[in-house]
């Protein structure tokens, strides 16, 4: 169907345009983010064909050793003792040089002869500036790095807690792993672990396998110390994978050590062969055949990587899409139908209210008359005053006086009466009000995502004071007390009056006429807070299912939209999800 598998490029290609065209999908109906930038750091990917190889093992395994081995001279830093304290990134360079990257985003360009400086755990000093570095970059003009191939030397495991979390951290970020074991310690259980992490991780597609210190094995016995190792690697993962619930993994060990890579080899000969020219040395180390298998290894999985994470990342995307989309869509329909339910409980609401509304009114005018009636508690007062008047004075000019006296102290007395009431009733008032604005204000807020900024702080604004009550009242004028019929009587009509019938008289229809004006002003002033209040209310309700109604009817569209291109897309998405299956079949055939 594509091809022979000789030509990487063509299947590149074609894995490429089918990411363009999923980009386009998920950017076009605006899906997950995240999976658009996994989508977009696999064609990076392809563009620069970038090739991260970290070197890992534990500690006086002579990783060190080996990279330096492999660049052909002495560059980081190895010792007997376990030194390496950062990340160090090996890359191609036409020049030698080496970068400090920190964690705070700083670049230092240094010496590179001052590696150790930076790198090592040898003194305290070099400890503390280790533990600022995020990584060492070191560029060199290796063949085994120029074709975009970064070799990463890793802090031992099991050597300081530190050190280990840095190299596992690191291995969320690389494409292959050469591990690193001993002859003279060949694979412990905590190696055996850690090899099995690495098969679980997904990024990880090649794993291979290096014996340092081969020297230390007879010469004659090499070949088959190796196998033996390998046997040995294959044996311990099998059987701590032999369970029931590791299957899949099992199956996948299986895989990846059938073709994995296994060499012997001794880093300090190879080195020694260097500085002194001698070939046989060179031999004896393996290092040549290690170097040179490495090299094909590296150069054909290299290929195969940027296929594989295009293949996985296609088809997890693929599946995304076919779990996401459904997703959106029901997200969409939850939110209608939740506007649905707040405009019915809103309207539901609104009914509750006009009833409650009702209440407070009566409520509140019921605490009106009662407080209008305080003012009857004055008329017998009046009266008794004016009783004693009249009954202690004969004489008709000082019982006059005595009795216009009384009669402005009474009327001063009323008024005082009147604001006490008045205070009272603002009170009463204010918390009736407040009861009520309260709790609507509640059921209005729980819908404020269709309001505006504006209109919700309105809202919220909607506490009424005391000093807003007390400024109403001053606007209606508060009723004052007066004398509707003289208690008095008329100087030279004195002798034709009946003085206490007619202050008795006097005293009624004035305290009665000062009750309904009381009454009258207190319905005056509820009904107008009320139907303000209603109105203000009932606005912004009106104003909340209108925004509402928009919101619903945008959504409405947006899931339409949604759904139409779902439909349509679904189409693309399986046609590239069999084309992406076949290419990945073929590869399996090719390199099973």
């Amino acid at each position: 169907m594509y091809g022979s598998m000789n030509n990487h490029k063509e299947l590149e290609f074609k894995l490429y345009g089918f990411m363009i065209q999923l980009l386009d999908i998920f950017k076009g109906m605006k899906l997950d983010s995240e999976e658009i930038q996994k989508i977009t750091d696999v064609i990076e990917l392809i563009h620069i064909r970038k090739y991260k190889v970290a070197v890992v093992g534990e500690f006086k395994r002579g990783k060190s050793s080996l990279i330096n081995a492999l660049l052909g001279m002495k560059v980081l830093p190895s010792d007997v003792t376990p030194t390496t304290a950062t990340i160090n990134r090996i890359t191609y360079g036409t020049e030698p040089s080496l970068e400090i990257h920190f964690h705070n985003g700083a670049v230092k360009i240094v010496d590179i002869s001052d590696i150790g400086q930076y790198v090592t755990m040898l003194t305290e000093e070099a400890k503390e500036c280790a533990a600022q570095i995020k990584e060492a970059v070191v560029r060199y003009p290796t063949v085994l790095c120029q074709n975009h191939v970064d070799i990463i030397d890793t802090p031992g495991l099991s050597d300081h807690y530190d050190m280990s979390k840095i190299t596992l951290d690191m291995l969320e970020d690389i494409d292959a792993a050469i591990v690193v074991i001993s002859a003279l310690s060949p694979f412990g259980d905590t190696e055996c672990k850690f090899v099995i992490d690495l098969i679980e991780k997904d990024n990880i597609e090649n794993i291979m396998f290096v014996v340092t210190y081969i020297d230390q094995i007879d010469e004659s016995e090499r070949d088959q110390f190796i196998s033996k190792i390998y046997k040995r690697i294959c044996d311990n993962v099998y059987k701590l994978l032999n369970d029931k619930t590791k299957k899949d993994l099992l199956e996948l060990a299986k895989k990846e050590l059938s073709h994995t890579f296994i060499f012997g080899v001794s880093s300090t000969m190879a080195l020694k062969s260097f500085l002194t020219g001698d070939r046989n040395l060179l031999e004896q180390s393996r290092y040549e055949t290690f170097k040179t298998e490495l090299y094909k290894n590296l150069t054909s999985q290299q290929g195969l990587n940027t296929l594989s994470k295009s293949i996985k990342t296609i088809i997890n995307s693929c599946n995304h899409f076919d779990v996401i989309c459904p997703t959106m869509i029901m997200a969409y329909q939850n939110k209608i139908e939740n506007i649905d339910y707040k405009i019915s409980c809103l309207k539901d609401n609104s009914i509750r209210y006009k009833k409650q509304f009702r209440d407070v009114l009566v409520a509140i005018e019921m605490t009106a008359h009662k407080s209008s009636t305080e003012l009857f508690k004055y008329k017998n007062k009046f009266l008794e005053r004016l009783t004693h008047i009249l009954d202690n004075n004969t004489d008709k000019d000082s019982t006059v006086n005595a009795l216009e006296l009384v009669a402005m102290d009474c009327s001063n007395e009323a008024d005082q009466q009147g604001k006490v009431l008045s205070v009272l009733f603002v009170n009463q008032l204010y918390i009736g009000l407040n009861e009520l604005i309260e709790e609507r204000r509640s059921i209005i807020l729980s819908h404020t995502q269709f309001l505006s900024e504006v209109e919700t702080n309105l809202l919220k604004a909607y506490d009424y004071t005391h000093k807003d009550l007390e400024e109403i009242f001053e606007s209606f004028g508060t009723p004052m007390f007066h004398w509707q019929a003289s208690p008095i009587p008329v100087k030279n009509l004195y002798e034709s009056y009946h003085l206490l019938n007619n202050a008795i008289h006097a005293v009624d229809v004035s305290v009665q006429t000062f009750f309904n004006h009381w009454n009258i002003f207190f319905n005056a002033v509820i009904q107008w807070w009320m139907k303000r209040l209603e109105n203000e209310i009932l606005e912004l309700q009106l104003k909340i299912e209108k925004d509402a109604n928009v919101e619903k009817r945008r959504l409405q569209n947006e899931l339409a939209n949604l759904s139409v291109l779902y439909e349509n897309k679904t189409k693309n998405i399986d046609e590239i999800r069999q084309n992406v299956k076949a290419i990945y079949e073929l590869i399996e055939v090719n390199y099973e």
